[in-house]
């Protein structure tokens, strides 16, 4: 038999834990089935599982991340699937969404290409704030496609939005191949790719460790896949404009590479003041 507790019990044990109330109410509205507004209305009214309770702070005792929990995750105001087999999308990556509909208007008939979609939410973002676009994830993990690919259908973009398998850091991977055949009109090109170190990564928070390594760490002290995506824009003839995310103390670096390499770039800020989005100008 299936017992029930009072939400507002849950929440203290939420609270005494640590967790905000952001989170308190997403984890209620996850275990309601209700819509995070209302629950935020008032949090303590809800009747929960106990069961679930249970489950869920075990989880939270494990520091599972609550996207992980909930298996869903908000970015730029649109809800989007996530699993372990995406990263979590983060407010930082909202800075390169934005630094791209700074240039683009949204009457343009623009073609994005994104590099380590993942979930998704950088391209399919882009895409909902673009009606008259469409584009392009590519990702090496087929789960991540598959989860990226629901995305694009729950927010209606099945007809704008595609997505392939492809390890870009393999030196067989041809990006003026993909553009060719694949976006031939594309004018933008967006990149999140790995950029920890390894030495940064065993640092981190435990939760972040649930999180697929893969798409976090990279060689070269975190350059590798900068270095390589620069490299590939440098042999571009008429290369689109690309925005790449970066660490926040990357910076110095990336702009020796691009110079070397003889690419005029831009580094944006994000809203804490760090450098974050490496653009590369066409």
């Amino acid at each position: 038999m299936a017992f029930s507790i009072s939400s507002s019990i849950f929440l203290q044990k939420l609270r005494d834990m640590g967790i905000s109330r952001v989170d308190a109410v997403e984890l209620i509205s996850y275990l309601t089935g209700s819509a995070y507004q209302d629950v935020a209305q008032d949090p303590n009214i809800w009747q929960v599982d106990d069961g679930d309770v249970a489950i869920v702070i075990e989880k939270l005792k494990r520091e599972v991340p609550i996207p992980y929990i909930t298996h869903r995750k908000e970015f730029y105001g649109y809800e989007f699937a996530v699993n372990a087999d995406t990263l979590i999308p983060r407010a930082d990556t909202e800075t390169l969404v934005n630094a791209v509909l700074s240039d683009v208007k949204s009457t343009d008939s623009a073609h994005v290409v994104d590099l380590y979609t993942g979930s998704g939410c950088i391209l399919l973002t882009l895409l909902k704030e673009l009606p008259e676009a469409a584009g392009i994830g590519i990702d090496i993990s087929p789960r991540a496609l598959t989860l990226a690919q629901s995305n694009a259908g729950k927010l209606k973009l099945d007809s704008r939005a595609s997505f392939i398998q492809y390890d870009i850091l393999d030196g067989k991977f041809n990006l003026s191949k993909v553009l060719a055949n694949v976006a031939h009109s594309a004018s933008i090109i967006t990149a999140n790719p790995p950029y920890v170190s390894k030495e940064e990564y065993a640092k981190c928070d435990r939760a972040v460790h649930y999180e697929p390594k893969i798409a976090l760490v990279a060689d070269d002290e975190g350059f590798a896949h900068i270095k390589h995506l620069l490299e590939l824009i440098s042999k571009l003839k008429n290369s689109p404009t690309f925005y790449i995310e970066i660490g926040y103390m990357q910076a110095n670096r990336v702009s020796e590479l691009a110079d070397s390499l003889g690419l005029t770039i831009d580094i944006i800020k994000d809203l804490a003041g760090n450098d974050r989005v490496l653009k590369v100008l066409s």
